[in-house]
C-alpha cells in the first residue's frame, strides 16, 4: 500500500477510537449486546383471515374421522365430553333446533348433539367449526401466539356469538392445548 493509504487507515482508527471513547459505557455495551429485532408474527401470517378463511371453512373435510384428521396430541377427547355429563356451561337464548336425521348427525357425541342443537347449528356447521377452531389453536400455539375469542370469530362462517360459545366450550373441555 502507499503511504497515503496507510495514513488514511491510521486516521480512521484514531477517529473511531475517539468516537468510542466519548460514548458512555452503558450505551456502548447496549449497542454490542442488543439482540436483533425478531420478526413480528401476525395472525394473518399464520391463519387464513377474511375471504380466505371463508373459503377454507367451506372446503373443510368433515368426512374423515377425528383420528385421521387431527395430528397426534390434538384429537379432541370424547372422554372430556363424557366427564361433563351434559353439564357443559354455556347459555343460549331460544329453543334448541332438532338436528336428528341431518347429514353427519351420527358423527356427533351425545353432548355435541346437545351443544349443536342448543346453538342452532347443523351437524355440518358444528363439525366445521370444531375442526377450524382446534386446528387454529394448534397453529397459533406452535407460534406462541394466544388464541383469543376475537381470532376464533374471524375463522368460522357462522354467527360470531355462536363461535364465541364454541370457543368457550372447547376451552373448558381442554381441546385447545
Amino acid at each position: 500500500m502507499t503511504e497515503t493509504g496507510n495514513n488514511s487507515i491510521a486516521e480512521f482508527g484514531v477517529l473511531q477510537k475517539k468516537k468510542i471513547s466519548h460514548q458512555p459505557l452503558q450505551k456502548l455495551s447496549a449497542a454490542i449486546t442488543r439482540p436483533s429485532k425478531r420478526k413480528r408474527v401476525t395472525i394473518s401470517s399464520i391463519l387464513p383471515i377474511g375471504k380466505e378463511a371463508q373459503a377454507a371453512f367451506d372446503a373443510l373435510d368433515i368426512d374423515s374421522t377425528d383420528e385421521v384428521y387431527y395430528p397426534e396430541g390434538w384429537i379432541p377427547s370424547n372422554h372430556a365430553l363424557d366427564e361433563h355429563n351434559g353439564a357443559i356451561k354455556f347459555s343460549w337464548k331460544g329453543s334448541p333446533m332438532n338436528i336428528e336425521g341431518q347429514a353427519y348427525y351420527d358423527h356427533l357425541h351425545p353432548a355435541e348433539i346437545m351443544m349443536a342443537s342448543s346453538l342452532r347449528l347443523s351437524p355440518v356447521q358444528y363439525l366445521k367449526c370444531k375442526r377450524t377452531l382446534i386446528m387454529a389453536a394448534k397453529k397459533l400455539q406452535e407460534q406462541r401466539v394466544p388464541f383469543t375469542k376475537s381470532v376464533a370469530q374471524r375463522l368460522c362462517r357462522v354467527d360470531v356469538n355462536k363461535t364465541s360459545a364454541l370457543w368457550t366450550i372447547f376451552g373448558q373441555l381442554g381441546w385447545f392445548n
